[in-house]
């Protein structure tokens, strides 16, 4: 079986490849567009994050919204999400960038 592009090429050494090393370049490469999609889809969230100077009461209408604080002059900006703690209630966890 061809591996075929979205432009239909085939690709010969691939064509001579053994069953199960092409098997897991199909899955590598599956794995590869997830971690692309998302690393995509958190950028494409902290575009549409609330960008607030001071963070609303946690509920459950924020739960898992992103929200950075627009801190004032000489302190970084911070990252929170709201999340439903343990106890049943809701919170702003920091969100760590490393």
């Amino acid at each position: 079986m061809p591996l075929k592009t979205s432009r239909s090429i085939s690709f010969p050494e691939y064509e001579s490849l053994p069953p199960v090393v092409k098997i897991f370049a199909l899955q590598l490469g599956a794995l590869i567009r997830k971690m692309f999609i998302g690393v995509y889809e958190d950028l494409v969230d902290l575009q549409f994050a609330l960008r607030v100077e001071a963070l609303p009461t946690a509920s459950v209408d924020y739960r898992g919204r992103l929200a950075l604080l627009k801190n004032g002059a000489g302190a970084a900006d911070t990252l929170h999400v709201c999340i439903k703690n343990a106890a049943d209630t809701y919170e702003w966890m920091d969100v760590t960038i490393t």
